[in-house]
């Protein structure tokens, strides 16, 4: 973790750790992904059942943005951990 990581890191993190998945990796990711992602299949591969795919990419991409907003959040943490004991 470079010292502008290190910085960026802490400001993140005195929001918490449910901010972080809530927003980052539920709403900025999970759900604009999904939309992004219907949209593009509506266009590239149209099927009858229009409201089908929205509804699971609305489903599907928040629950993995969940989980790997809460892998990143750990790893960053690891990171921000190694690099304070580093820099003491």
């Amino acid at each position: 973790m470079t010292r502008k990581q290190y910085e960026k890191w802490a400001i993140l993190r005195e929001k918490g750790k449910r901010h972080f998945v809530y927003f980052h990796g539920v709403l900025m990711w999970g759900i604009v992904t999904g939309i992004m992602w219907s949209v593009a299949m509506s266009y590239y591969s149209p099927s009858e059942h229009i409201y089908i795919r929205p509804i699971i990419a609305l489903i599907l991409f928040p629950i993995s943005g969940y989980f790997g907003s809460k892998w990143t959040w750990n790893r960053n943490e690891q990171k921000y951990d190694a690099y304070e004991s580093e820099n003491e």
